[in-house]
């Protein structure tokens, strides 16, 4: 008796710690609903996120990676080569808010957390995502090739500064000087920098009034377009004024053009007449100028004083003799026409 009540001790204790076990797998793992849709999402990366991993919507768990499937770089529908295919189960309570441009983001939780599936629903306004749809999703970044690529960085960016150490040394002297003789010529140069700021805030404040008074003065553009009009309608009298007058002018120059033509002939014909006319004229020029400069040097010499007209017009005697003579015959002028026998 002692037996056997032994024994259904034991088995209560042993069914008691399958069933906490139980609970403790369902706890930790959660639980796996029945009902909901099925999603497949490629990746041509998917890191290591494995079977079981949470998918999530805003932080919330809506479902599980089902399976983890390699697909050895086929083409899907998107005409991508994929390397893993995520099977991923959404329970049916969340499946109406997944939209047909859902994105499927594979990250971690926290910097050193778990992998899972965060999901994008997409718009509200397209149609819900169906049952077994294949997406593609957004491969997490690949952190290897982002380290190995910032160590490359790194040791090339190294090499860089113990090769060229003077030289940047010097580099970074003369950025110090430019900055520093920068500073002084601010300084020294305040005043007129600000009076150049405040006069150029002035020429774009009378700019814009400039702008708006003509915006003011043109309007809606009814006054311009009228002008236009105008001058368009005036040229259009001047054409039709000046058709017959061009007509008249086209005559007149074909009329020129004859009288050239006859000029030039006559030209051509009198050629040697005309050329003794030069001549002649050349000669009659010279005699011309030796006969003026015959006549100026006669009056040059009367000026002068020199020969007898001269002597007449610059002497003083001969000049009070006739003065005397004058006053005499005005005077008696008998004495001059009588004479005594």
């Amino acid at each position: 008796m002692n037996g056997k009540m032994l024994e259904f001790k034991v088995g209560i204790v042993v069914l008691l710690t399958i069933g906490i076990a139980v609970a403790f797998i369902v706890f930790v793992k959660g639980f796996k609903p029945a009902k909901g849709i099925n999603v497949f999402v490629d990746y041509t990366f998917s890191g290591a996120i494995k079977s079981g991993a949470s998918v999530k919507i805003s932080g919330i768990k809506v479902g599980y990676v089902k399976e983890v499937k390699f697909m050895h770089g086929q083409k899907n529908k998107y005409g991508k080569n994929i390397l893993v295919r995520l099977h991923l189960f959404i329970d049916e309570s969340y499946k109406d808010t997944i939209r047909e441009n859902a994105i499927f983001y594979i990250t971690t939780a926290g910097i050193l957390g778990e992998l899972y599936v965060e999901v994008n629903p997409g718009d509200f306004d397209r149609k819900q995502l169906s049952d077994k749809s294949v997406v593609m999703g957004v491969a997490p970044p690949r952190m290897d090739i982002m380290l190995s690529q910032a160590s490359q960085l790194l040791e090339s960016a190294s090499k860089m500064l113990n090769e060229n150490g003077d030289l940047i040394s010097d580099l970074l002297n003369e950025s110090y000087k430019l900055i520093k003789s920068a500073n002084s010529i601010l300084k020294e140069n305040k005043e007129k920098i600000t009076s150049v700021i405040n006069s150029t805030d002035k020429l774009l404040t009378n700019s814009v009034k400039l702008t708006n008074s003509a915006n003011n003065i043109i309007g809606n553009g009814d006054k311009i377009k009228k002008m236009l009009d105008d001058t368009s309608y005036i040229i259009a009298k001047i054409n039709k004024k000046l058709d017959p007058m061009l007509i008249s002018l086209d005559s007149v120059l074909l009329s020129t053009d004859d009288l050239l033509k006859e000029t030039n002939g006559l030209l051509k014909k009198n050629k040697s007449n005309i050329n003794k006319l030069i001549s002649n004229s050349v000669e009659l020029t010279d005699k011309t100028n030796k006969t003026l400069d015959t006549g100026n040097k006669m009056l040059s010499d009367i000026y002068d004083g020199k020969g007898n007209i001269g002597k007449f017009f610059k002497g003083t005697d001969i000049y009070y003799a006739v003065k005397e003579l004058v006053f005499t015959l005005k005077k008696d002028p008998w004495k001059v026409m009588w004479r005594g026998e």
